[in-house]
């Protein structure tokens, strides 16, 4: 199981299977993707992953890395990976916005809260529980919504470790699907 795989020691040889959660192409060489266990993050090495989309399911064979606290199935080219069949995609899980942490990367989650603080290319929310950051890369195709100070507001997407935390053990951050 991708659980299974997330808690081995690194350079361990692996074959997980699962669905698609965040497609490649928002992330250079990065795609995520989920069983009934957990997620995790593909890094493919070399070459391109060609045509994968969400609610692809998929199996990959890779050695396992942590990069910044971030469990990973390093790949190293796309005869690594096996296109099986599409998927119904996976029930976004409900998560506390501040009980999102590094167990939970890779996994398609929905969260709500009022906006504490809003940037660039990402808002922070918090339900009472903690802050999350929802980020909106540029690759993504549209941007951050516009919005006020105390409105509340409810995200689905995947979590991911973010590449702009510099603190021992990282973070996480949310990146939305989809506009709606």
């Amino acid at each position: 199981t991708i659980a299974d795989a997330r808690i081995l020691s690194d350079d361990t040889r692996v074959t997980v299977t699962g669905v698609v959660v965040l497609p490649p192409g928002l992330f250079a060489r990065t795609a995520y993707i989920q069983d009934d266990t957990a997620g995790v993050k593909l890094y493919l090495r070399s070459g391109e992953y060609g045509a994968l989309a969400a609610g692809d399911r998929v199996q990959v064979t890779g050695w396992t890395r942590t990069y910044r606290g971030e469990p990973e199935v390093s790949v190293p080219d796309p005869g690594y990976f096996t296109r099986l069949d599409p998927a119904a995609a996976p029930m976004p899980a409900f998560l506390r916005t501040g009980a999102a942490g590094l167990d939970d990367t890779g996994r398609l989650v929905l969260v709500s809260g009022k906006v504490l603080r809003y940037e660039r290319q990402a808002l922070v929310v918090d339900d009472g529980s903690g802050p999350l950051r929802i980020y909106f890369p540029e690759t993504l195709g549209w941007r951050r919504p516009y919005v006020f100070l105390g409105d509340t507001w409810a995200a689905q997407g995947v979590l991911v470790g973010s590449p702009f935390d510099e603190t021992p053990g990282g973070s996480v951050e949310l990146v939305p699907r989809l506009p709606t």
